[in-house]
């Protein structure tokens, strides 16, 4: 054995991360764990991760939108804690083409309330241009309707001619649902989204999938498939024959590299050692539907 694939639980993961350290073979775990790869230095990760998704959202509200001031509204959950942090950290990292910022405001609210104004207050006072909500669309619609009331510059309420630039609202996966637009109407018009995998847009590799399987694939099939690309490369293309030769191709940062379900694969520190990081595909709410956004990835 000179390399593993796999596998995707937590609890499993960690024991098979320890496993292959003892062996000395090299691991791709397919988990989003965030400490996988801290069990032992065989083990790398391909999968997506709220690190991830946080760094292509921060870096497409900084390099390509230019917004200055951005805030961070999260539920007073561990999850939206977790996410916010996660997101203040990778947008204070420096870009090519932009530099890092702190957020203005990082402001939260209970789940199942019904009263936003003194947050959407908040917001306008601070003057913010884009907001980044980790939760799911059913608890962020709520504060939506108080953003408008509040008359900050949600894009629908916005004339064809304004001059006024639209709040960027963005958004991870849990967004990539029809919730968001059933539920946020068309205040989220102009929504940002950052999704780990999308058929349409992720090369021949869905097509292939329907095609044999009769069904689309989601993401978990669509990490899978390009973990196995990796190990190909680095056995055919690499010519690494053995489990240490595999290890140092997949630890380099070389350009031939192959392309992921949304960009080039690196190996890069994505607050974790050994992240296998492929770029998240970037959806927008257009005309009430979300549609890809063209932007290129931009690599940490």
């Amino acid at each position: 054995v000179v390399a593993i694939l796999g596998p995707m639980l937590a609890a499993e993961s960690k024991a098979a991360a320890e496993e292959a350290d003892k062996l000395g073979v090299p691991l791709i775990a397919l988990t989003p764990r965030h400490d996988i790869t801290r069990v032992g230095k065989m083990t790398f990760r391909m999968f997506t991760t709220a690190r991830h998704e946080a760094w292509a959202l921060a870096s497409y509200a900084l390099v390509v939108e230019r917004r200055e001031r951005i805030a961070v509204v999260h539920s007073d959950t561990a999850y939206g804690r977790a996410v916010a942090k996660l997101f203040a950290e990778v947008l204070q990292i420096d870009r090519v083409g932009a530099p890092g910022k702190k957020p203005v405001a990082v402001l939260s609210f209970a789940l199942g309330a019904t009263d936003h104004r003194a947050l959407a207050r908040d917001l306008k006072v601070g003057q913010v241009d884009a907001i980044f909500f980790p939760d799911a669309p059913k608890d962020i619609a709520p504060i939506l309707s108080f953003l408008a009331k509040e008359r900050l510059p949600l894009a629908a309420s916005l004339k064809p001619k304004s001059r006024v630039r639209p709040l960027l609202l963005m958004g991870g996966n849990s967004w990539q649902t029809p919730d968001l637009v059933v539920l946020g109407g068309d205040l989220v018009e102009g929504a940002v989204v950052a999704a780990p995998f999308v058929p349409g847009v992720s090369g021949s590799f869905a097509e292939r999938f329907k095609s044999r399987w009769g069904a689309e694939p989601t993401y978990v099939e669509a990490f899978a498939f390009h973990a196995y690309r990796l190990l190909h490369w680095a056995i055919h293309r690499k010519n690494a024959k053995s489990a240490g030769a595999i290890h140092e191709a997949l630890l380099s940062k070389e350009r031939d590299m192959p392309e992921g379900i949304a960009g080039r694969t690196a190996c890069v520190a994505m607050g974790e050692p050994r992240d296998l990081y492929c770029p998240a595909v970037l959806l927008k709410v257009m005309s009430g539907e979300l549609k890809p956004l063209a932007a290129p990835p931009i690599a940490p």
